[in-house]
């Protein structure tokens, strides 16, 4: 089998009014992405101007991305028949992480956000969620569909106020663990969402930590 590897690696260090803009669009096995970004406006996404999520397609997927700034999006597409790996770092306000996974026989993703007003999904159709008080409004993204690879674990923290945590696991996944954490005991999280929607025939779990007021949680399993 032809294996291919593809190691990114960007470090953006300028004033915020420049952007680091990437575009992915690859296709093999044995993936390998590293991607840092400092400052404001920065993206990784499929095409320059437009919604288009960065595609990455095959087996044994390992993307990796840093993201220090304001401002900045991440829209990524993983179709593999193997195993995926994301671990990703935010820090800064109001920025947007969207991961779809669709298929594969396993994936582990891990975020960790610190600030306000990000969304943070990964795949889901439980329309993302909405949360307004002192005339700040977070809204989510959804997905066109649930995550579809078996055996799926997923980790995400925030420490910050307003952010939405919106996730959707769908028929198909054999075994589905969402741990989430918000705020510590040194640092409320104020006023975040979570949605947690999980659709299958196998074991479903939930591992909620909540430090801080005013936060919406939304949990369906079937």
């Amino acid at each position: 089998m032809n294996k291919m590897m593809l190691t990114l690696l960007l470090s953006w260090f300028i004033g915020s009014a420049n952007a680091a803009e990437v575009y992915i669009d690859q296709a093999g096995s044995s993936t390998t992405i590293d991607i840092t970004q400092t400052g404001s406006g920065n993206e990784v996404t499929g095409d320059d101007g437009t919604t288009t999520a960065a595609s990455v397609d095959g087996s044994s997927i390992d993307v990796d991305i840093n993201q220090i700034g304001n401002n900045n999006t991440v829209e990524m597409n993983l179709d593999t028949a193997g195993s995926s790996t994301v671990d990703t770092d935010f820090t800064g306000d109001s920025n947007v992480f969207d991961i779809m996974v669709n298929g594969g026989t396993g994936g582990t993703h891990t975020v960790d956000v610190t600030g306000d007003s990000n969304d943070i999904t990964i795949c889901g159709t439980n329309a993302g969620g909405t949360i307004s008080s002192s005339g700040t409004t977070v809204s989510g993204t959804s997905c066109s569909t649930g995550i579809s690879a078996n055996d799926v674990t997923n980790t995400i923290t925030t420490y910050g106020d307003y952010n939405v945590v919106n996730v959707q696991q769908g028929a198909g996944v054999a075994n589905s663990t969402n741990t989430v954490t918000i705020g510590t005991a040194l640092s409320d999280g104020l006023n975040n969402v979570v949605n947690i929607e999980q659709d299958n025939s196998e074991a479903n779990a939930v591992t909620l930590t909540i430090d801080g007021s005013s936060n919406a949680v939304n949990i369906l399993q079937d």
